[in-house]
């Protein structure tokens, strides 16, 4: 019998199974229950249905059922685990049984979220647990399926609905100022800024409108995403320029840009000074 089809017959009998995973790779499958996944350590490559999303720790997101998706691992060498809650709409409320998809769920179930007022479906996007809150209810859930406290299935209910609330309202209209979303895309840029990316390409990953995003990421970040992007740059060119002894045209490239023409001109008017000055003048200051 096969991992999947342990956890099947564990959801199909009691509702729902959680559990504490480790594997790096995951064929492509599909599943007759709801799987809510919480990124604990590491990063892999997530592919639902035809479209690829890097996802980090503390990163977390549902699937809907029968809706195909995989795991590929980055690197044999790096650590990832996620914890991994699985369930059927009935574990919630008895009345569901006969429920197939998420938005029905949500619009019949006691958390009361008018499917109308997201932004994009919730169960497309990935979102960043910047506070830890959702780390915390799965943790809990973990921990009570784990040692089977008194009436823990109902405490895992309670904890469950809470975690639903806290997906749902990242996509709703009406929902918090953006802070999640704008965790979501520095830490994105933190760990792909040599790459050429854009905010376009963000948005398209996690299912975002390039104008809401655009506006909620300039309002909490006191900047545009491209002006964010250049100062992260120019600060790893400078840490580069002090430390190593790089050429310019090789921190160039690290640091995202093609052309060190300019990569040149960009950096002389972010920190009024050249490459070439900046790296002689840190340098002597640090002898």
């Amino acid at each position: 019998m096969t991992h999947l089809e342990r956890c099947t017959n564990t959801v199909l009998r009691d509702g729902i199974c959680l559990e504490l995973c480790d594997h790096k790779t995951t064929p492509s499958h599909h599943h007759c229950f709801f799987e809510l996944v919480y990124v604990l350590k590491g990063r892999t490559l997530h592919t639902l249905e035809n479209k690829q999303m890097m996802i980090h720790e503390g990163d977390y997101f549902l699937i809907d059922i029968n809706r195909t998706h995989s795991y590929d691992a980055v690197s044999e060498d790096e650590e990832f685990s996620i914890i991994n809650c699985m369930f059927l709409p009935q574990f919630l409320d008895r009345a569901l049984v006969h429920t197939h998809q998420f938005n029905d769920l949500i619009n019949n179930y006691l958390i009361h979220f008018n499917y109308n007022n997201f932004e994009s479906a919730p169960t497309q996007n990935i979102y960043h647990d910047a506070d830890k809150k959702v780390l915390f209810l799965m943790q809990q859930m973990l921990s009570e399926y784990d040692e089977r406290y008194k009436e823990y299935m109902e405490v895992i209910r309670s904890y469950l609905s809470a975690a639903i609330i806290h997906l749902v309202r990242n996509v709703s209209k009406s929902g918090d100022d953006g802070r999640d979303i704008t965790h979501y895309i520095k830490e994105y840029v933190a760990n792909n800024y040599a790459q050429p990316i854009t905010l376009s390409g963000i948005c398209k990953n996690i299912n975002f409108s390039l104008s809401n995003i655009s506006i909620i990421f300039t309002k909490n970040a006191g900047m545009t995403f491209r002006e964010y992007l250049q100062n992260v740059r120019m600060k790893k060119a400078s840490e580069m320029l002090e430390k190593t002894d790089k050429t310019i045209a090789e921190i160039a490239s690290l640091v995202g840009y093609s052309d060190p023409a300019f990569f040149y001109r960009l950096f002389r008017k972010t920190m009024n000074m050249t490459p070439q000055e900046y790296r002689k003048e840190h340098k002597d200051s640090s002898q």
